[in-house]
């Protein structure tokens, strides 16, 4: 290129290069211009649409306002009807008219003395009688501060005044209702003004008129809640049928008719009354939209045939926009000093944008090899131009860098895989052997030990419980990190959890001479809390280990728990662990979290150091409980790690907390039962927990030794998951063979957690237990499972619903159910011992109606035995089924619920 150049200007040409024109300069302009043009027709569109969207809001507004008003008035008026009605019907006036006795008349005032107390805008309550021209018999009136009983000399004749003699000529249940008014005391206007409307109802004896019972209501209340309804936007004006203004911002404009003045309905809307009062008639509701005036115009609810109310509401349409006037005259200021500020900011901006890529531009030529491709915008003659040129020379390094870091992420990818197929193999093996041991460790407990036997036998659990504890730990880390693991939540008591933990960490404590106690709050141990019991146990057993770490000689580790808040249901716990350890600085807290920190501390005499993989796994598994951990520590004087934690809770029927041991034994005495493990110590262990309960006990090593099984002759199947590359719900195994029937259950044992749907959606699956299991837990929900498929287990919801969902009462019910239950199986047994069939069906009758109330449905089928076909027929074979069935629901009522 330069030997071209220096050619042409040697013969006097100049050099073809293309003319520069800065980006800056370009996009200034355009953006400057655009910016105006949207500006402008932003604003036109926003003014207009936005006047019409407040007038069509204002619409709405009064269209909701005019509902809102014709609902309270109504309610209103409602209310009067019903207070009249009370009072026409008042059993005290029965009793009055019947025998007009003072004592009885006493009542009757008292009666409307606390009726005209209780509601403020009544004015007088009266009873006026047919005799002596309408003469009042009682009075009841609001004073300033106080309602009174008029006294007898004081009393008037109102048989001349409009309103009684309308009323008098009602029938019986029937009401008058006078015009709005303003309230007369002899014929003139009372001062202050007060709107007045009166109802009344005639009262009869022996379907003869006696006379009519009336209340006077004063308005000026309800006028104002009705005005503060409509808010303070809007008027409200409320008009009678002849267009006098009953309610208006000007009081003078009121009432026009109490002292003869014309209507001035047509100076407030410029149209005649009659023009608004027939669309209103007919529609019951007209919008009203001239004179640059925007009102609604309802019809209010009014039981007097002859009389209308409406209700005006509305303003000026100027005042409804004032402010959209005051913002559009603001905008308009603000969009021309705003444009001016915006030219000068896009010409700097642009300018300093222009000098950015040129800069990024130097930086893109330092990549040394070039590439094309294809169709890059290099004919510009700007920044743009010069930056897709340099592109090209940057691309192909771009390119294999990617495509060296996609191999990189594939091998890496398929080593995190590799590492967590050995993690979930190695998990399988590491705990088939501790499974064999804390098996073992069972049966040895179960046969006597000696004291010194004992011992060796609590190290042994202690030592195997604190290599699972460390397998799960990391095999539970790397669930976290994946995001498989999920919390599995169960009925628990916290207490005995707590103690468990205790029990198992005294060892270490005793070795270092650590004083490690529990403080609980006391109610918590009448409690069930509602969690994953195993996670909780990592988080708190690794706070506890971390503690008992870094507590030096003399030292003390606490467990506490307390309730922060407790509702009808749920509780917010908070749990903690605090020693009187080395602590921690303040600039180290925030790093104890992070994953494989190392810490080495030192006071005194006392080192110590720490992986820092428990720490990482209680945050994570709090996160699994939606919790977080929280740390307050002093260094030199220790720490206290604490969590918050909300839990569904209820109470415990029982004190007792080894559930498996109230469980029926007969239970699984019709169980046939088939295990398939390949470890002759974890077998061992199986035959002595369910040979002597159920009726046939059969172990095989393989899935090949199925083939030697009898066709469909197994209830339940205990089986390990893995079988080489196959699991037991494999769809080669045909399990159906074996399996009874539908109802048969399979119980999956694992080192890992089976999360696969083939498992999960098996018809046969029933729970998964990971091993080491627990021989009580898993004897439990066996003979549960079984049982519950047998019989059915209670339904408790209707009784539940009995007591309005409050527990305390619901708990006392089912306590008396479970008491009446346990006399009745004494009952039963002697009955059927004595072949007493009268007294077994009058037991049945009694228990029918709670077998009913819990939808026992297979269990009423049973009771129902003996009085079928085979009527009188009360068996030994027929006692044992409807004894155990009832032990059973006991049982489930107590320990399950």
């Amino acid at each position: 290129m330069c030997s071209k150049y220096l050619k042409k200007k040697a013969i006097g040409l100049s050099p073809v290069f293309p003319k520069f024109i800065s980006l800056a300069i370009k996009n200034a302009v355009v953006y400057f211009l655009l910016t105006l043009l949207g500006l402008a027709v932003l604003s036109y569109g926003l003014f207009h649409n936005s006047s019409q969207k407040i007038i069509t809001s204002s619409e709405q507004q009064l269209v909701q306002a005019a509902n809102i008003v014709n609902v309270k008035f109504t309610s209103y008026i409602k209310n009067i009807q019903r207070d009249i009605t009370y009072l026409a019907q008042s059993p005290f006036l029965n009793s009055f008219v019947l025998d007009e006795a003072p004592a009885k008349k006493k009542l009757l005032s008292s009666e409307y003395l606390a009726l005209l107390k209780s509601k403020p805008e009544y004015a007088q309550i009266r009873l006026i009688g047919v005799k002596d021209n309408g003469k009042e018999l009682i009075r009841v009136e609001r004073l300033v501060d106080e309602c009174i009983l008029v006294e007898p000399t004081k009393l008037q004749q109102k048989g001349n005044r409009p309103y009684y003699k309308e009323a008098i000529q009602l029938p019986k249940d029937s009401f008058f209702f006078s015009q709005i008014d303003l309230n007369r005391e002899y014929g003139k206007v009372s001062i202050p003004l007060i709107p007045t409307l009166r109802i009344a109802s005639p009262v009869f004896h022996n379907d003869v008129v006696f006379g009519i019972v009336i209340i006077n209501v004063r308005l000026e209340s309800v006028f104002q809640e009705l005005q503060h309804l409509v808010g303070e936007n809007f008027n409200l004006k409320l008009l009678n049928n002849q267009g006098y203004f009953l309610l208006h911002p000007e009081k003078e404009n009121t009432f026009g008719f109490e002292f003869g003045k014309s209507t001035s309905f047509s100076s407030d809307f410029g149209t005649s009354f009659s023009s608004i009062q027939s669309l209103v008639e007919n529609n019951s509701f007209v919008l009203f939209r001239e004179n640059d005036l925007l009102y609604a115009f309802q019809t209010l609810f009014y039981p007097k045939t002859d009389y209308q109310l409406f209700a005006a509401i509305g303003a000026n349409k100027d005042t409804i926009l004032a402010d959209f006037y005051t913002w559009r005259y603001n905008i308009i200021i603000s969009t021309f000093v705003l444009s001016i500020i915006i030219l000068i900011v896009i010409l700097g901006y642009m300018q300093r944008q222009a000098s950015e890529l040129k800069r990024i531009t130097a930086t893109m030529t330092r990549f040394p090899e070039a590439i094309s491709l294809g169709e890059l915008p290099t004919h510009r003659n700007d920044e743009i131009g010069q930056l897709a040129n340099r592109f090209k020379e940057m691309a192909i390094s771009i390119d294999n860098n990617m495509l060296m870091l996609k191999q990189a992420k594939e091998e890496v990818e398929q080593a995190v895989k590799e590492k967590e197929i050995f993690l979930e193999d190695m998990g399988h093996e590491i705990r088939n052997p501790i499974h064999s041991i804390i098996g073992m460790t069972h049966l040895l407990e179960k046969n006597n030990p000696s004291r010194h036997q004992k011992a060796f036998i609590e190290a042994l659990k202690f030592n195997s419980s604190n290599l699972l504890l460390l397998v799960n730990d990391i095999l539970d880390y790397n669930k976290l990190n994946s995001g498989d693991l999920k919390a599995n939540p169960e009925w628990f008591n916290l207490d005995t959890l707590l103690q468990k933990i205790s029990n198992s960490q005294q060892f270490s404590a005793l070795t270092k001479n650590i004083a490690l106690s529990i403080s609980m709050e006391t109610r918590l141990s009448r409690f069930s809390i509602f969690t994953d019991p195993i996670r909780l146990t990592q988080v708190i057993n690794n706070l506890v280990i971390n503690a008992l770490k870094f507590t030096p000689e003399n030292g003390t580790v606490q467990i506490h728990a307390k309730i922060l808040n407790m509702q009808k249901n749920k509780a917010m716990l908070q749990l903690s662990v605090q020693d009187t350890g080395i602590g921690i600085a303040q600039d180290k807290v925030d790093k104890i979290v992070e994953r494989y920190y190392s810490h080495k501390a030192q006071h005194g005499s006392f080192i110590t150091e720490g992986s820092g993989l428990g720490l990482p796994i209680v945050m994570q598994m709090l996160r699994l409980l939606d919790s977080r951990l929280l740390i307050n520590s002093t260094q030199g004087e220790g720490s206290r790690f604490y969590f918050n934690l909300e839990v569904p809770v209820k109470m415990t029927l029982t004190g007792e907390t080894s559930v498996s041991d109230h469980l029926p034994q007969e239970l699984l005495f019709s169980a046939n039962v088939l295990v398939i493990e390949d470890d002759e110590l974890i077998l061992m262990l199986y035959e002595n927990l369910f040979k002597d309960r159920v009726s046939s006990f059969t172990k095989i090593k393989t899935i090949r030794d199925l083939v030697g099984i009898q066709e469909r002759s197994i209830d339940i199947l205990i089986s390990d998951l893995h079988f080489g590359q196959k699991v037991i719900t494999d769809k080669t195994i045909n399990l159906s063979k074996v399996m009874r029937d539908d109802n048969s259950l399979l119980f999956v044992i694992s080192g890992i957690d089976a999360s696969s749907n083939e498992i999960i959606n098996s018809s046969y699956y029933k729970a998964q237990f990971r091993k080491p299991i627990d021989p009580p837990q898993l004897l439990e929900s066996v003979s549960l499972a079984f049982a519950a498929n047998q019989f059915g287990t209670p339904n408790v919801a209707p009784l539940w619903e009995d007591y309005d969902h409050e527990e305390p009462k619901f708990r006392r019910a089912l306590n008396l159910l479970i008491e009446e239950w346990e006399k009745m199986i004494v009952s039963l047994e002697n009955v059927i011992e004595k072949q007493d069939m009268p007294e077994y069906t009058a037991i049945r009758h009694k228990l029918i109606t709670s077998v009913r109330r819990l939808k026992l449905s297979k269990f009423e089928m049973l009771l129902d035995l003996p009085l079928g076909k085979d009527a009188g027929l009360l068996s030994a074979n027929f006692k044992d089924k409807v004894i155990l069935q009832m032990r059973f629901y006991i049982w489930w009522l107590k320990f399950r619920l």
